[in-house]
């Protein structure tokens, strides 16, 4: 399809009938201008422009027609580097400047593919058309250039439907991605009256022959600006003005380095002598491909390199991605483009049509908005509307605002880095360690199939920008600031539109798929990057030095990272590492003494994760935090959880916080849960084994047997306790010089049914209100799930037979703990199902931690009925989220019951833990997952879900 064919498409149509007119208003007195010179002589001589980069620069009369045009000539208006002069004076020049320059190797280029050209040429000159494909090929771009077209291509231009259309379809019909600018530059050359300036101009040209007109001038001129082939002939120009080593890149490396003062090393001469047609094919031909012939029959070249000039190419790749870091990714360059954004985002919202109209739009150019007072630009550049039309006051006062700000160069700082973790692995032991995902200061990878919350995050308020999210980011931010300053009576800062001065900036990531250039090995085709793998390099560089950020007003710059700290703990369960404050400059000291203030004001009772353990604890009780975490080494939990450092222990006692009145009151609570750690009593494999040695021996005397005479029955499945115990039993085989016969009940009736006098062991851990154990029995006898003291299922289906050598069965209940009270009515209960049963435990559960009338080993009564009181409180929470949908209870469960199970089931009130597992007769807070004032809790010591 022909591209102007495709541009009647209704995707494209309203957008080139805009762009038309656009053409038509700055042309029409212009080329009345060229009719009327025809008739003097020499009017349209060749020129010689003197260039500080390339030197001489050569125009023809054709082309001094096309560059003496105000669609040329309006470019001197608009900067190359956008807002980069602000940063680097040196860098304020125009895309004129540019123009000439791309001008000037587009021509050194092609001329030496014209030399190299081993077929005949079309009979328009590739050359002259490169020549002015260079000159048509930045007319396309906006003012202060990729800043503002950055905001047309985002989803908060009031049409950006129309604009994402149009670019989607150009780039799918292109086969390779097409630019915005690059695509009005396209509807530019293409429009009517360039078409008829291109005639005008040609006139003075050596080839007269137009046998298609202007037209077909304008279809070739567009291709070489998109840089795709449509023709045999065109293979080798095509990538001239927009390819892997065009001339558009050698220009602005050599132009920005010179103009800046920034070295970086090109030898473009070099590059161009080593460039050579190369026997092949494109990789993607594109729909715009209109040649009759097919590709494969006819021998066909592609512009490429010899092998002998990889490394000057090399030093074109790492000279860009270094241009991008030193100047075009620069924070502050960042920073300025976000703030113009924001201003042109706020002009479109209050109706201002010359920036929503692309035919005013085009018109638009830096001087007018950035140069000149932004209350007075509206009357200069509104002329060209017929009707008078309303703004919008505020959106339009906020936009002159942020725009007289960039004219004096006060520019919002950074106040918080956001990095992201790369490695998976880490990710995981960062939310293990704290129970919230961390946002960390280390590297930027892509986020596309990021999951969890931080990746979301990322995603919506940088990456792929959803306006509604980010917009709540920042109205929470805005909020959070003046909580703050009302927090820290900073009643001195006055800034009614504070909503517009807190930013989110994004680097883009730069990528190297558009340096994949043909290369010449002996007498084939290959390409640099299947090779050379630059792309590795260049990623490499993305993923040390880009990141994302937020900026403010430097006046409340710690505000500022305050606030977003503690927006995303609040609100998106995100924590910051510390070093977000380090490339906002600003001192950890002085962010801890602010903190220290706000906490004792009480800012941080709902947020104790964001403040360091030295404000909350004394010296001493985070020395006895350290210790708690060598003494709970012991414990592994579900997946592998261990308890790896301090933060594991002070992140699950800071959930506590808010429980309490006074921060009097919150330092006890928090000092007496260290106590009750510090109370807790991990049973190592030395206990386990020598409980449970004991209990074998007692039970092989009283029944005159040997312990290795018995079977072991596993109590439960594979994911109760008992399952865990039979690893032990490895040290018990050792012990006895004999391997103890354990299984599930299945095979251990199957294997000793001619041995009813020998015992069958039920073991595990321990027995509080036996449940559970009565719950086994009641299966085997068929009671109904909804009949049993428990309605956990433990798929035991027995055959009658088994069922019968049980019954005939001596029966003991071993534990290494038991609630001697309970004992009596599990056997009896057991008993009454026909059952010959006995229960022996090694030792008694302590007594209920709560129950004395003494405040040991708290330091004071009060602190104990404080500590009582939240862990109550939390428990009870826990398992209503758990255990209540709506207002229905869960089988067996109730408010009275939930009420009795807060601190651990049966109010059984232990701190007693197994390496593998935590009971439920351990306090409910340190083991219960659930929601906890609308918040996810993280216990310290998880109990791993049977299901």
């Amino acid at each position: 399809m022909k591209i102007l064919e495709l541009i009647k498409d209704p995707a494209i149509s309203e957008l080139r009938n805009e762009v038309n007119l656009f053409v038509e208003d700055v042309l029409v007195d212009y080329l009345k201008d060229i009719e009327n010179a025809r008739s003097l002589p020499n009017y349209f001589n060749a020129k010689d422009i003197h260039d500080a980069v390339w030197g001489t620069i050569a125009l023809s009369p054709i082309e001094v027609i096309i560059i003496d045009s105000p669609l040329i000539q309006r470019l001197r208006r608009i900067m190359h580097l956008g807002l980069a002069g602000l940063l680097f004076p040196g860098a304020e020049y125009s895309r004129f400047e540019h123009t000439l320059g791309v001008f000037y190797v587009a021509d050194k280029i092609s001329s030496k593919v014209k030399a190299e050209s081993l077929y005949p040429l079309n009979e328009l000159c590739p050359n002259q058309l490169c020549r002015l494909a260079a000159l048509f090929h930045d007319s396309g771009h906006l003012l202060c250039s990729h800043a503002s077209e950055a905001f047309f291509q985002s989803p908060r231009f009031s049409r950006y439907d129309l604009v994402d259309k149009a670019t989607s379809l150009f780039t799918d019909y292109a086969g390779k991605s097409i630019g915005f600018s690059e695509l009005l530059s396209v509807l530019i050359v293409v429009s009517p009256k360039v078409i008829e300036l291109i005639e005008k101009a040609w006139v003075y040209s050596d080839n007269k022959s137009l046998k298609n007109g202007g037209e077909e001038i304008a279809e070739h001129l567009a291709a070489l600006i998109i840089g795709v082939p449509t023709h045999l002939w065109q293979l080798p120009f095509h990538g001239v003005i927009s390819g892997p080593i065009d001339a558009d890149k050698c220009d602005y490396l050599a132009r920005d380095s010179h103009r800046t003062g920034v070295p970086v090393a090109i030898d473009l001469y070099r590059v161009i002598q080593k460039f050579n047609l190369i026997e092949g094919v494109p990789v993607d031909w594109g729909s715009f491909w209109i040649d009759k012939r097919h590709p494969e029959q006819k021998e066909s070249y592609l512009l490429g390199i010899t092998l002998s000039a990889v490394k000057s190419v090399e030093e074109i790749l790492i000279s860009r991605q270094l241009m991008y870091e030193k100047i075009y990714f620069h924070h502050k360059i960042m920073t300025a483009e976000a703030m113009f954004r924001r201003a042109l985002y706020f002009l479109d919202q209050s109706g201002f049509k010359n920036i929503s109209n692309f035919r005013f739009a085009l018109q638009l150019t830096d001087h007018d908005i950035i140069s000149n007072t932004p209350e007075h630009f509206i009357p200069s550049i509104s002329k060209n509307i017929d009707e008078a039309y309303p703004l919008k006051e505020k959106p339009f006062r906020i936009a002159c605002k942020i725009l007289k700000d960039l004219m004096n160069r006060k520019l919002l700082k950074r106040s918080c880095a956001i990095f992201t973790e790369s490695n998976p692995a880490n990710n995981n032991k960062n939310n293990n360690e704290s129970g919230y995902e961390r946002i960390k200061l280390f590297s930027l990878v892509e986020l596309a199939s990021s999951q969890g919350e931080a990746g979301n995050f990322l995603r919506d308020i940088f990456k792929h920008v959803s306006v509604e999210a980010q917009d709540n980011f920042i109205d929470s931010v805005v909020k959070e600031i003046k909580n703050l300053l009302i927090y820290l009576n900073k009643i001195e800062f006055e800034s009614e539109d504070i909503e517009c001065e807190i930013l989110p900036v994004s680097y883009p990531q730069l990528n190297s798929d558009g340096f994949d250039i043909p290369l010449q090995i002996g007498n084939r085709l290959g390409y640099y990057n299947d090779i050379f793998q630059g792309d590795s390099w260049n990623n490499s560089r993305n993923t040390n030095y880009f990141y994302h950020y937020i900026a403010g007003p430097s006046s409340i710059r710690l505000e500022v990272f305050l606030a977003v700290e503690h927006v995303l703990f609040k609100e998106y369960k995100l924590l910051l590492e510390q070093g977000a404050s380090d490339l906002a400059k600003i001192d950890i000291d002085q962010i801890e003494l602010i903190k220290k203030e706000l906490y004792e004001k009480g800012y941080y009772n709902k947020s104790l994760p964001l403040i360091s353990d030295k404000m909350i604890w004394s010296q001493d009780e985070i020395k006895k935090i350290s210790k708690l975490v060598k003494k709970f080494s012991y414990y592994e939990g579900p997946l592998g959880y261990k308890i790896w450092d301090t933060s594991h222990i002070t992140s699950f006692l800071k959930q506590f916080v808010g429980l309490t009145e006074s921060i009097k009151e919150q330092q006890l609570l928090l000092s007496g849960l260290i106590i009750l750690l510090d109370n807790i009593h991990i049973l190592n494999r030395f206990e386990i084994v020598e409980a449970f040695n004991n209990n074998f021996k007692n039970i092989a005397q009283k029944f005159d047997c040997l312990p290795w005479e018995m079977s072991y029955c596993i109590t439960g499945n594979e994911k109760d306790s008992a399952a865990h115990i039979t690893y032990y039993f490895n040290d018990l085989d050792r012990l006895y010089g004999k391997k103890l016969f354990t299984g599930h009940l299945n095979k251990i009736l199957s294997g000793r049914e001619d041995r009813l006098d020998i015992p069958t062991i039920f073991f595990d851990d321990a027995c509080c209100s036996g449940s559970q154990i009565i719950s086994i029995f009641q299966e085997i006898c068929d009671v109904p799930i909804d009949k049993r003291m428990s309605r956990e299922s433990h798929n035991l289906t027995l055959n009658s037979r088994q069922k019968k050598a049980l019954r005939n069965s001596k029966i003991v209940l071993c534990f290494c703990y038991a609630m001697s009270e309970n004992i009596a009515n599990i056997k009896e209960t057991i008993t009454n199902l026909g059952f010959d049963i006995d229960v022996i435990t090694d030792r008694e559960f302590p007594n209920k931690f709560f129950e004395s009338t003494e405040y040991r080993p708290f330091t004071s009564y009060e602190q104990k009925e404080i500590v009582k009181k939240a862990l109550t409180e939390v428990g009870i929470e826990l398992l209503l989220s758990t255990k209540k949908k709506g207002n229905e209870f869960k089988y067996g469960w109730s408010q009275e019951r939930i009420n009795n199970s807060a601190l651990g089931y049966g109010d059984a009130q232990q701190c007693i833990i197994l390496p593998w597992n935590t009971p439920t007769y351990t306090l409910t807070a340190l083991w219960a997952h659930g929601n906890f004032r609308g918040a996810e809790w993280h216990p310290l010591f998880p109990r791993q879900s049977k299901d």
